[in-house]
């Protein structure tokens, strides 16, 4: 490992886990979907018509829009590639670091993140009416969801309450205050 990502994660070599399949998998699709969100904050109406139009769940009539309704609707994809961007700039961090050492807090944050978007997001595409988005959801769920899966298998046991490296056991450290 660099010396300059050894000072940022505080972490020497042998600290590291291996990493594994499941860790470049997981990188790849949240590294996937961060590019995806830029290109909705850079071009979000060309995006959604290569991507929300041909998966059916885009504009019924792109061409009726125009001026003020047209604006806003660039304006809502740059803004949900702004939000998305910055859930992936989070997950990536996270996946790179604490997940990758298989610490179970890191793998319960990309969890319970995914789990969060995806009811939500798939709840509200059905009050829409929008099945074909729910359905890629379910996709996009298993894309995220297989890397988890197999990474949940690999966590470290969690440490025992009420013990600190380098402290005896059964008193306080010197100097301690009651």
């Amino acid at each position: 490992m660099a010396k300059s990502s050894q000072a940022f994660s505080g972490q020497d070599e042998e600290d590291q886990a291996p990493g594994s399949g499941w860790d470049k998998l997981l990188l790849a699709v949240l590294v996937s979907v961060a590019a995806y969100a830029v290109g909705l904050v850079v071009a979000g109406e060309r995006v959604s018509r290569l991507v929300f139009d041909s998966l059916g769940f885009g504009l019924e009539q792109p061409g009726e829009l125009s001026g003020e309704a047209f604006d806003y609707i660039v304006f809502v994809y740059g803004v949900l590639g702004a939000v998305i961007l910055g859930w992936m700039i989070v997950l990536v961090g996270i996946a790179s670091g604490p997940l990758r050492r298989r610490e179970r807090w890191a793998w319960w944050t990309v969890a319970a993140s995914t789990v969060t978007w995806f009811v939500a997001d798939t709840g509200m595409s059905l009050v829409a009416d929008q099945p074909s988005h729910a359905a890629f959801n379910v996709a996009f769920l298993v894309l995220l969801g297989a890397p988890l899966v197999g990474i949940s298998r690999q966590l470290r046991a969690p440490r025992r309450p009420g013990r600190v490296a380098g402290r005896p056991r059964g008193g306080r450290s010197e100097g301690e205050l009651t």
